[in-house]
């Protein structure tokens, strides 16, 4: 039986979880918007998927605009959860590769929203964020939506750093230069697409 404590080769095993997190990351960003993707198929508007978001081609009334910016962190809440899920139940009986995967992929989900809360909480780029937008069209303070989602963000998160085994620090460095390589790799990719 495999565990995240058992003794793997340490270089390879950060160098694997590295590339779990680019691959995570990646895909975290993408099902983001594609969750405001599939919400605006569901409402019939007509829109495009860009690698860093959608653009809306319609006028959306003020339900649709929260329907639309509920899509991505909703799908966000459901990945980090599930995969947290996941993680718990399963990191003393996978080995460590899917257990980092499983790790990996709740770190991305979550950082995903708690990276520009926490970065833009008090600037004014917070107003560019989806709680804030959602907070705004129902007439409660933006703020308000923002720290709920980065006070639920942060708890998925915090369980899983505190169920992640040893050398969780390095874990996480790990993960952070991950997610600002594929931070930059997508934005560099997409403003050479589109």
């Amino acid at each position: 039986m495999y565990n995240l404590e058992s003794k793997p080769n340490i270089p390879l095993y950060f160098i694997r979880f590295f590339l779990f997190t680019v691959l995570m990351q990646t895909a975290a960003f993408e099902l983001h918007e594609l969750g405001h993707y599939f919400v605006g198929i569901c409402l019939g508007l007509s829109q495009k998927f860009i690698m860093t978001g959608v653009i809306v081609n319609d006028y959306m009334n003020n339900t649709q605009k929260i329907l639309h910016g509920l899509g991505g962190p909703v799908v966000s809440l459901i990945l980090a959860t599930l995969f947290l899920f996941l993680f718990l139940k399963y990191k003393k009986s996978l080995n460590t590769s899917l257990t980092s995967l499983l790790l990996a992929a709740v770190y991305a989900n979550t950082f995903l929203r708690i990276l520009p809360m926490a970065t833009n909480l008090l600037s004014d780029s917070i107003k560019f964020q989806d709680e804030y937008k959602i907070a705004t069209l129902l007439g409660l303070p933006g703020i308000s939506l923002c720290i709920t989602s980065l006070i639920i963000f942060s708890a998925i998160f915090i369980t899983s750093f505190v169920n992640s085994g040893n050398n969780k620090i390095i874990k996480f460095i790990v993960f952070f230069i991950g997610c600002a390589f594929t931070g930059i790799s997508i934005n560099i990719i997409a403003s050479l697409i589109f």
